[in-house]
């Protein structure tokens, strides 16, 4: 076990931020000038990232493949105003390493997710695979949906603005070439179709309205380019369309278990886990000792970047 590369914000690029969003009244998420804050202040925050080189030399190929930004946040601001900050922020450090992928519905440069007793019942009376926070997640790699199929994104960013449990454990990183073994599982499978569907985006105002999970889609799992690397896909609702298909999934989720070289980065609010999402796999602790039973119990933001990996 290791712990990634950390980086933390200068608070004079915290304090311009937000004083920035103060004089421009912003108070809720879909009107923070993105645009503006960038052409204001990201020269500065690249120059920062350039000078915490650990941090960029982890992402690259041959780095660790994750880091934590802490976006150094004051504990003295209202709630509000710390996720208007924390967002703004993190959308910053994003733009400096990647181009966002806007999100369909708000056009955002990231999604919101929101856990709660209503869409996790909403979700299971639909029949729809549902990842509470108190659920254990197996290794797996971020995906997205474009016309022309699934694609595997090159970043990930991922942020906790609110939990709602004591103990919310680690997220944990394993790069695949720490896995010696998928390179064995990745030639059984490859050509093979996997079934698939992805768990979908749950939105507040669709919880009064019946959801209907998605039809099952034919994916490969498995397969090597032309210059030799290896990809595995794993995500959402994947089964084998086989014994030995159901088999390959079993033994690349237990290979991934097994590796000791693995990053853990400790799941605390307003700091981003920034991860090359195609050239590893991720899980989380369960989350423990809950004490917000009602309403959100956890919000979160997740941004991946519009490079990505075509899964064939």
């Amino acid at each position: 076990m290791k712990s990634p590369a950390l980086a933390s914000i200068p608070q004079s690029i915290v304090q311009e931020c937000l004083t920035h969003l103060k004089a421009h009244c912003v108070t809720n998420l879909s009107s923070i000038p993105h645009d503006r804050l960038e052409l204001l202040l990201r020269s500065r925050v690249e120059t920062f990232l350039s000078d915490q080189t650990n941090c960029l030399r982890q992402l690259s190929s041959d780095g660790d493949g994750l880091i934590s930004v802490d976006l150094c946040v004051p504990e003295n601001l209202p709630g509000a105003e710390q996720i208007i900050l924390s967002a703004s922020l993190f959308q910053l450090v994003n733009s400096c390493l990647f181009e966002s992928t806007l999100e369909s519905k708000s056009k955002l440069p990231f999604t919101i997710y929101k856990s709660s007793a209503d869409n996790r019942t909403a979700m299971k009376n639909a029949g729809i695979k549902f990842y509470s926070p108190d659920e254990k997640l197996g290794f797996h790699n971020d995906v997205i949906a474009r016309r022309n199929g699934f694609h595997i994104p090159k970043y990930v960013s991922l942020m906790n603005l609110f939990v709602g449990y004591k103990d919310p454990g680690n997220f944990i990183y394993v790069h695949k070439r720490e896995c010696p073994e998928l390179r064995r599982i990745t030639e059984k499978g490859s050509g093979k179709k996997f079934k698939f569907r992805p768990t979908p985006v749950v939105y507040q105002s669709q919880l009064d309205a019946p959801l209907e999970p998605e039809a099952f889609t034919e994916v490969t799992a498995f397969w090597e380019t032309s210059d030799g690397e290896i990809y595995a896909f794993s995500n959402g609702e994947l089964m084998g369309k086989d014994e030995e298909g159901s088999q390959l999934l079993a033994d690349m989720q237990s290979a991934l278990l097994a590796c000791e070289r693995r990053i853990q980065a400790p799941q605390t609010l307003f700091r981003a886990q920034i991860f090359r999402n195609d050239l590893g796999f991720h899980s989380r602790d369960i989350f423990k000792d809950q004490f917000v039973f009602e309403g959100a119990t956890r919000l979160f933001l997740r941004a991946v970047s519009k490079e990505a990996v075509v899964v064939p």
